[in-house]
């Protein structure tokens, strides 16, 4: 990913969301920075909107002013004496664009009954098997090529504000749109 006019915490280090020193620390990424590579992916921020921010150095910057535009705001001026209506009002943040999960690891196995508590205390407590061994969900043993239904066991954490239906979805590709979950719904 071409990272030139991103921006990142300065010298890469990490500082929490929220802080004095995060907001002064952001750094955008110059052509000779991305070109060697100094920063990756994971260190790339994005700001919300307020008076101690900076907007990145490329067209991200005029997406913030459109959408602001569209609602008739001001990212710089406060167009009453309000002033706690305005942005002016507002500091602003950075915020990471991914997290990665941390201490992921997952199992898959496969069981026979749709009702059965795949999440009992014998069924957490008990090495959950790999793919291709026999899982003993409570009720029966069964293998995962022979199992009616499969289920897939998953253990990660993330950082706060950081949500677990975003990383499902990503993981299995699925769509979480309003018109997505309706179909669904129908469906079932």
């Amino acid at each position: 990913m071409e990272l030139q006019g991103e921006m990142v915490g300065n010298d890469g280090q990490v500082v929490e969301e929220g802080s004095a020193l995060r907001r002064s620390s952001v750094h955008v990424v110059t052509a000779e920075e991305a070109a060697t590579g100094k920063y990756s992916i994971d260190e790339v921020v994005l700001p919300l909107p307020g008076t101690n921010i900076s907007l990145p150095k490329h067209d991200t910057a005029q997406v913030y002013q459109r959408l602001a535009d569209l609602d008739s705001i001001s990212l710089g001026s406060s167009p009453h004496s309000v002033k706690e209506f305005s942005m002016t009002s507002l500091t602003g943040d950075y915020r990471h664009l991914l997290h990665r999960p941390r201490n992921l690891t997952w199992r898959q196995f496969g069981y026979s009954q749709p009702d059965e508590d795949l999440l009992s205390k014998d069924n957490v407590i008990q090495e959950l098997p790999t793919s291709n061994q026999a899982a003993s969900t409570g009720a029966e043993t069964v293998a995962l090529e022979e199992a009616p239904f499969q289920a897939l066991h998953l253990t990660f954490s993330l950082p706060s504000s950081c949500y677990a239906t975003m990383l499902i979805r990503e993981l299995t590709k699925q769509q979480t749109s309003v018109a997505a979950q309706k179909s669904h719904s129908k469906a079932a």
